[in-house]
Parts: structure tokens; C-alpha cells; sequence
């Protein structure tokens, strides 16, 4: 009796055999396969969120900046190269974000040089962490001001260029030519169909620091469709339209790379510089901010067939005021 006792306590007590493991992997290799896409999708929805809460809250911030001082409901400009020859790069260099961040935290420097050792080495300090996008490329080391977004250069442009086009804003000082201005909210029509910023293509930064930065503004929006010699570009007033057809609302808006090589389409690539970038949902949306204040992803499947339209980047068009 003992010993039949003691066979039994064997028999309950052995282990599991291969054939038992390997069905036990399987089924948990199986429930990872399945699970694994579904948290994928779900990490990535976060990041789509987070992303549009940062476009909210830099549309706050650009409320914030056309009510402070004299700055009369004008948008910030888009970019500024430090002095007023288009040639030459200053010490004063700044953008749209590092005058947000100022209004934001006036302890924060304008221009790049005092913005980026407010920073501290570190590109999530304070507001600036609204600037970077969760599901953008990160950078290869840390430090310096990252800048995952990009404007509408038009609504809110490079002053340092010059529009040549005396025959809409009549003729300039002597010397002298009219200078893009950021619009003000009056001047924009249409606001809740106007794309304000939006996801950018990044490019990598020199100087060591392998940083992975968006242009400040769009320059190559629409295949570059901005700084016609005419100063009409992007415009929807018909009667300073000379595109013909092309300037229709419902036409898609090109996403081509800047060198039109297809290949280069929708990547952080140098050769992809000022353009939209559509790294949500699959690398098929970007989220976008409009310039009444609310955000929305729009879709796109080729440069050229997406929800983007130009209705949603033509803007009237506005006289400039500034000449030099």
C-alpha cells in the first residue's frame, strides 16, 4: 500500500512534457501576433493625440502673441534671418517658435543664440517641448532647440524676403522694395478652412549635433508656389490670380519633394526640405492647426491625391506695409 501510494505521488507530481511546452509557446506566440498590432496602434493613436494637443497649444500661444503689445492681432513672422541683406545669416536668427517661446517664458531669448542657452542643452525644457512631435524622427544626441512643425509661409513668412511687385502694392521708396509681413487674424478669410501649421519633414542638422529639424516655414508648400516673382502665389483673389486653372480650391495640393523626384516623397531627407510631412496613422496624416485655433489630420496616399486641398492654403491676398 505504501508503495502504491508513492507511485501515484510520482505520476501527479512530473512536469510538463516538450510536446505541452511548445503548445503553450505557440498559443502565447499566436496571442503576441495578434495583440502585437493592436498596441501598435494604440501607442501610435497616443502619439497622433499628444501631437495635436502641442498644435493647440501653440495656436493658444499665437492667440497669446497678437494680443501682447503692439502686435495689433498680427500673426508672428515665420522667420528671420538676423539682418536685412537676404544673404547674410546674424547672430539674431529666430522663427515663429522662438518668439512664441518668449511670449510663453519672456525670460527666453528671441534669437537662437540666447534661445538655445536658455535651453540649456536639453530640447524639452519648458515650451519648448510643444514643438516636438512624439512620433517625429528622434535626434541623434541631445541638446538645441528642435522644431518638428512648419508654417504657412505666406500667412506667416520669411521677412526677409522682398515681393517685386510694385503693379499690386504700388511703387516703393526709392531704393527700396515691399518686405512680406505676417498676416493678422482680420486679414484671413475663410479661418476655419486655413491650414496654419502642420507636421514637417525634418532634415539633419550640421555641426555635430545630428539633430533632425523641420524648416521654420514652408517654402516648398504646394512645389514652392509662394515667392512668384508676381507676389501672388498662394493668393485666392481672382483678380490677382495669372495662374489660369492651376489655382483651383479643390485640387489637391502637391506633397512632391522639392526636387520633384518622387522617390523622396513623405521622408526626413534633405531632398524632402519645407514640406508636409504625413507621419501619423501609418505615415499617411498630418495633424494640422488652422488658423481659427482647432486641429484636424488630413490624409494624403501619393504627392498628388490627398485631403489637403488648396482651398486650404490660398489666402487673400494682402498688401504688404513694410518696405526696405
Amino acid at each position: 500500500m505504501r508503495h502504491a501510494k508513492s507511485s501515484r505521488s510520482i505520476r501527479t507530481g512530473r512536469g510538463f512534457t516538450l510536446v505541452e511546452l511548445l503548445v503553450v509557446i505557440g498559443i502565447i506566440a499566436l496571442l503576441i501576433s495578434i495583440l502585437l498590432p493592436s498596441l501598435n496602434k494604440a501607442r501610435e493613436a497616443a502619439k497622433a493625440i499628444k501631437c495635436s494637443s502641442n498644435l493647440r497649444a501653440i495656436g493658444q500661444a499665437i492667440v497669446l502673441y497678437s494680443n501682447t503689445g503692439t502686435n495689433h492681432g498680427s500673426l508672428p513672422y515665420g522667420f528671420w534671418n538676423g539682418r536685412n541683406d537676404f544673404n547674410y545669416y546674424g547672430d539674431q536668427c529666430s522663427d515663429w517658435s522662438t518668439v512664441l517661446a518668449n511670449t510663453l517664458n519672456p525670460k527666453v531669448g528671441i534669437d537662437y543664440v540666447s534661445a538655445a542657452q536658455f535651453s540649456g542643452g536639453n530640447v524639452n525644457v519648458g515650451q519648448r517641448a510643444i514643438f516636438t512631435c512624439p512620433s517625429a524622427k528622434e535626434p541623434q544626441s541631445n541638446g538645441g532647440m528642435l522644431l518638428h512643425y512648419t508654417a504657412h509661409p505666406r500667412l506667416m513668412p520669411d521677412i526677409t524676403y522682398r515681393e517685386n511687385n510694385d503693379a499690386l502694392n504700388g511703387p516703393a521708396p526709392a531704393g527700396k522694395r515691399w518686405r512680406f509681413q505676417p498676416y493678422r487674424f482680420t486679414q484671413i478669410k475663410r479661418s476655419s478652412d486655413i491650414a496654419l501649421i502642420w507636421d514637417g519633414a525634418q532634415t539633419p542638422n550640421g555641426g555635430g549635433t545630428a539633430q533632425w529639424n523641420a524648416e521654420a516655414i514652408g517654402l516648398e508648400l504646394d512645389q514652392g508656389r509662394i515667392y512668384g516673382w508676381d507676389g501672388n502665389w498662394l493668393c485666392d483673389d481672382a483678380a490677382h490670380n495669372t495662374a489660369g486653372n492651376y489655382m483651383v480650391n479643390n485640387f489637391p495640393v502637391d506633397t512632391s519633394a522639392s526636387n520633384g523626384q518622387n522617390q523622396y516623397w513623405n521622408l526626413d531627407a534633405d531632398q524632402n526640405k519645407s514640406q508636409i510631412r504625413f507621419r501619423h496613422a501609418g505615415n499617411r496624416a498630418t495633424n494640422i492647426l488652422f488658423v481659427d485655433g482647432h486641429v484636424e489630420p488630413k490624409r494624403a496616399s501619393t504627392p498628388t491625391n490627398g485631403e489637403l486641398v488648396r482651398g486650404n492654403i490660398q489666402v487673400p491676398y494682402v498688401r504688404t506695409t513694410r518696405s526696405q
